[in-house]
């Protein structure tokens, strides 16, 4: 009954290793697809975010980094226009 029973626990710990690996190469593919990729550990559960862009939450810059950003191009732009001119 011995031989049994550790053939079944060894058989139960390699089908418990063997769920999680699978478990990493799946967040691995859906990684390299680009889609949500979601981490199961034991007790806990957690998702990261999708790789795509949502329009729900845009980037968002204050007026004053915009006006900065603005200012820069500008200056870009003059540049090419001077070196083109002269």
């Amino acid at each position: 009954m011995s031989t049994t029973a550790s053939i079944f626990k060894q058989l139960s710990s390699a089908r418990s290793e063997t769920q999680k690996l699978l478990g990493y190469i799946n967040e691995a593919l859906s990684a390299l697809e680009g889609s949500t990729m979601t981490i199961n550990t034991p007790g806990t559960k957690r998702t990261t975010r999708s790789t795509t862009t949502t329009t729900n939450n845009p980037p968002v810059l204050t007026m004053a980094a915009r006006h900065r950003i603005s200012l820069a191009q500008k200056r870009r732009w003059a540049l090419i226009k001077k070196t083109k001119a002269a």
